[in-house]
């Protein structure tokens, strides 16, 4: 029974995390953006997750009550908090790619709307296709490989949305950065998509596989079933870690200096990048003005000819 270890062990880590990051939040606290506190956040819930599955795999072993149905209280609670954690974790980067709290101090209003839009959709899909899957997992007259395939296409139809959002999120902010020169923001924007295209790429691959046995392919070892569940938990893990130490707040080292002047100030929102980010509209608009401003120049100047001439 794989998950008891697993999930003490993950709890475990996260905790580890959460802790050296509460120290680096603590030591630099004068240089702190609301984007620390979000990565915080999510850890602290995938911390709380994990601990709450590691406790309810513990009382289901200690009494014997069978996972499903109904759904312990235990359960419903961790069930409820990886719903979350998976849903914030898709907010958090998302926001990243978007420059919210690194080059944008705000979003627009329609952005946060669809964004809210998105997660409520991803997270009502999620928690619905879980739920069948396991109650049906317990119903021994229920073939059901088929409708497990079906409730899982509305997520991966969600999660790909999120990720083309983040993909192009993240060429448009890096093509910006390139084009106003800041080069600590950029070679920082890099590694996180680095990181970011590494996690996609495992996932989609993991999801693959395990959308191709459920198709009926191959089947897994029964003692090995659990693996297939906990391998998207370690590349969460994995992907909140990296985002972590990639965005932490660090100390202007000399390597950062000569890299950019600003140093930690580099970190901030800058009003020049936010506005580049809408240069194409603002452009329009320059253009605007100063075609107004030459044909109200002609217009003076046949106001003050014309009575000459007459």
């Amino acid at each position: 029974f794989g998950f008891l270890p697993f999930e003490g062990v993950r709890a475990g880590l996260m905790t580890l995390f959460n802790l050296g990051f509460i120290c680096l939040l603590v030591r630099h606290r004068d240089k702190l953006l609301g984007l620390h506190f979000a990565i915080l956040a999510v850890s602290l819930i995938a911390a709380t997750e994990a601990s709450t599955w590691f406790g309810a795999y513990l009382y289901l072993n200690a009494t014997g009550t069978p996972l499903c149905c109904p759904f312990p209280g235990p359960v419903v609670a961790a069930m409820v908090l990886e719903m979350l954690r998976r849903t914030y974790t898709r907010v958090l980067l998302l926001l990243v790619s978007l420059g919210y709290g690194l080059v944008r101090p705000s979003l627009e209003l329609k952005e946060y709307a669809m964004i809210l839009l998105l997660s409520l959709a991803y997270l009502a899909a999620s928690l619905v296709a879980d739920v069948t899957k396991i109650s049906q997992s317990h119903d021994v007259a229920h073939a059901g490989a088929s409708d497990s395939v079906a409730l899982d296409v509305p997520v991966l139809l969600f999660d790909l949305i999120f990720l083309v959002w983040i993909y192009l999120a993240l060429v448009n902010i890096m093509a910006t950065l390139r084009a106003c020169g800041q080069t600590h923001k950029l070679d920082m924007y890099t590694r996180l998509a680095y990181v970011i295209g590494t996690f996609v790429a495992l996932v989609s691959l993991l999801t693959v596989v395990i959308f191709v046995s459920r198709l009926g392919a191959f089947e897994w070892p029964w003692e090995y079933r659990w693996v297939q569940t906990v391998l998207l938990e370690v590349l969460n893990f994995a992907v909140i870690g990296g985002s972590g130490m990639k965005l932490r707040p660090v100390s202007p080292s000399g390597a950062q200096l000569r890299g950019h002047r600003g140093g930690l100030r580099d970190l901030a929102p800058d009003r020049a990048l936010e506005a580049a980010l809408d240069a194409p509209a603002a452009r329009d608009g320059r253009a605007r003005r100063r075609r107004r401003r030459r044909r109200g120049r002609r217009r003076r100047r046949s106001r003050e000819v014309w009575p000459r001439r007459r």
